[in-house]
């Protein structure tokens, strides 16, 4: 939710280069030999399509530490196909390889080291300053009441480091809220003709989806 996947796709489009989203977990397969294929079939489709950039999401899913233990022997031919194949490009052929995981600590160590994965770039959850910007971002287009202090309300959201992805659920549930606290949505039910030009998005709708929020990710971590 700190816009790894949105910064990757700018490099891209950066540098004028064919992008090739894999999300790791998708190339995982019960049949053996399949998943070591699926990786390969991506590399090929990048040597193909130079310049080109592969941005492999979730790489701890298929680049986990490798135990040499029989139960993890599947998972550890994985990782060597993706080590081979990473080595396996020439100097001249036009393709680089970033990847992104929240769970850096979970990846094997010959995968991480300099030759292959050169840059470890840390992206933490914005600043208050960040925080107003993607709440400004997420309600531009909404008719939010002239009364909500998104300065103030920026910096609850600093208080409590949320990511990108969660401010755009606030953003998001606020605008529902608006809904359900008005008697917007009892009309419709009635087939009653509503002017939603009266409808504007209050602090406290704001207040109650942070609420929401907070509450969930409360829950997940118990």
């Amino acid at each position: 939710g700190c816009g790894k996947t949105i910064l990757a796709k700018a490099i891209a489009g950066e540098s004028d280069s064919y992008f090739i989203h894999l999300n790791a977990p998708e190339i995982q397969s019960k049949w053996v030999g399949q998943s070591e294929e699926n990786l390969r079939k991506v590399f090929e489709e990048a040597v193909e399509n130079q310049p080109s950039l592969i941005f492999i999401d979730e790489i701890d899913a298929i680049a986990k530490k490798r135990a040499g233990s029989e139960t993890s022997r599947h998972d550890d031919k994985i990782v060597n196909q993706l080590l081979t194949l990473m080595d396996g490009f020439d100097k001249e052929q036009r393709i680089c390889v970033i990847a992104a995981t929240n769970k850096k600590e979970l990846l094997d160590d010959a995968v991480i080291r300099p030759g292959r994965f050169d840059y470890h770039i840390e992206i933490p959850v914005p600043d208050e300053a960040g925080c107003l910007d993607i709440l400004s971002i997420n309600t531009k287009t909404r008719p939010v009441s002239e009364d909500f202090n998104k300065e103030a309300f920026a910096k609850k959201l600093k208080e409590h480091d949320l990511t990108g992805a969660d401010i755009a659920f606030v953003a998001n549930e606020a605008a529902y809220n608006c809904l359900r606290n008005s008697d917007t949505l009892k009309k419709l039910a009635n087939n009653q003709s509503v002017d939603i030009q009266d409808l504007k998005i209050s602090s406290k709708d704001f207040d109650q989806a942070l609420d929401k929020l907070l509450e969930q990710k409360k829950i997940k971590t118990e």
